[in-house]
């Protein structure tokens, strides 16, 4: 047994200084260019890594840092961009047979831009494209790329339009992780996903995407389960502050896509929303379900809610098309037999006010309206009839004076 110690001993001594002159022993830098060759043609874009160290205690090496070009079409500055890439190597390979053999990518606290152009293209969907793949001379096609873990660590995520070369309507999200694994450009890798989203709320997703489209990354097929809570409407950059819409939305959903077609359905709920300029917070909550359909082609969509007002609910459906700067609707709004006292906490967000210490008592509300144009700018048409509701706390006769008296008005007043 005593023996048996020490040669265990003696062997773990050997491996500590393995372990400690392995950095100087091999010079994992000389096959940098080998990697950013490798990875520029499997994403045809450029890659810049910065100078490798090897760490056998971290499972592989460190770069100083790392950037991939975005598509010229969209911009000259980086898609993405970090000070820090840790990468995971199989020694044995590299020390026997100086053969690279990549087990995992972890980028750290990078900075990614996502950008959507007026024809509705990503400046990621060409990614990974075959036919923007550049190759050295005679070395054939671009490599195929498989990879156990890919990771985002803390990173921040700025999503905009672009005109030109002119960024728009621009949000950021921070602390994004990533973690995908068996990444293969021939099957689906399961992935999850999360990020603080702006105004101080949440986002989380979990699912699977894959096999990676070869011609257009964003067509890749996706399967998951989406998580946002108490997103902010105003803080998130998506609609035109002009425009007046706020509030906190929580929302849970599925999403499945066969990289043509993608179908959607959830459940979500908006508190204190602001629906026009000048409005004010709501007083209630309201509660969605929905269902909707889109061709990734044409990138128009059907969608049916239904909306949950207190006891009383409205129906909206119809079409969105997100082919352009903005998101085009085409929407048909109904409620019937609404209950007034549901609705009443909503007139603020339309930017209706009763006078002070009155309210609505009693009587139904019946909608019959179309919303059409941009999500931040709809235009609402169409008849809306309240009927048998009181204004109660409001004395009419006393802001008549004796004209209120002659004609016997009482402190309660109905409205038709």
């Amino acid at each position: 047994m005593k023996r048996f110690l020490i040669i265990a001993s003696i062997a773990i001594a050997v491996l500590l200084v393995i372990a400690l002159c392995l950095p100087f022993l091999i010079n994992v830098d000389r096959f940098r260019p080998e990697i950013e060759t490798k990875l520029s043609a499997v994403l045809g874009r450029t890659v810049h890594i910065g100078k490798i160290d090897a760490s056998l205690f971290s499972g592989g090496a460190a770069a100083s840092d790392i950037a991939i070009g975005d598509d010229p079409a969209f911009s000259g500055a980086p898609f993405l961009q970090a000070s820090s890439v840790q990468i995971g190597l199989k020694w044995i390979p590299l020390i026997f047979s100086r053969e690279i053999k990549v087990t995992g990518i972890a980028i750290v606290k990078p900075e990614i831009t996502l950008l959507k152009n007026g024809a509705g293209k990503w400046n990621y969907s060409s990614l990974g494209n075959k036919s923007a793949q550049k190759t050295p001379a005679g070395s054939g096609p671009a490599p195929d790329f498989s990879v156990d873990k890919f990771e985002v660590r803390d990173g921040k995520v700025k999503i905009g339009d672009v005109s030109g070369k002119t960024v728009r309507h621009e949000q950021a999200f921070d602390k994004v992780n990533f973690l995908a694994r068996n990444i293969s450009m021939h099957s689906a890798m399961p992935f999850t996903l999360s990020a603080a989203t702006p105004g101080g709320g949440s986002l989380d997703v979990e699912g699977q995407a894959g096999p990676l489209d070869a011609t257009d990354t964003s067509r890749t097929p996706l399967d998951a389960k989406i998580s946002l809570e108490h997103a902010d409407l105003g803080a998130a950059g998506m609609f035109d502050p002009s425009s007046g819409l706020g509030g906190t939305v929580d929302f849970d959903s599925k999403i499945k896509s066969d990289g043509h077609k993608v179908h959607t359905e959830g459940k979500a709920k908006a508190n204190n929303l602001r629906l026009v300029k000048g409005g004010s917070p709501s007083r209630q909550a309201v509660n969605l379900d929905y269902v909707s359909d889109g061709d990734l082609e044409s990138q128009l969509a059907t969608i049916n809610t239904t909306l949950h007002v207190g006891g009383s609910q409205a129906n909206a459906g119809g079409t969105i098309n997100s082919h352009g700067e903005s998101a085009i609707a085409h929407l048909k709004i109904t409620g019937k037999n609404m209950a007034v006292n549901d609705v009443e906490g909503l007139l603020p967000a339309v930017g209706v006010v009763l006078p002070q210490g009155a309210s609505l008592q009693g009587g139904v509300v019946n909608l019959n309206l179309t919303a059409e144009g941009p999500l931040d700018r709809l235009v609402i048409a169409g008849p809306a009839d309240i009927t048998d509701t009181h204004l109660n706390g409001y004395n009419l006769n006393s802001k008549l004076g004796s004209i209120g008296a002659l004609a016997g008005l009482l402190n309660a007043t109905l409205i038709e």
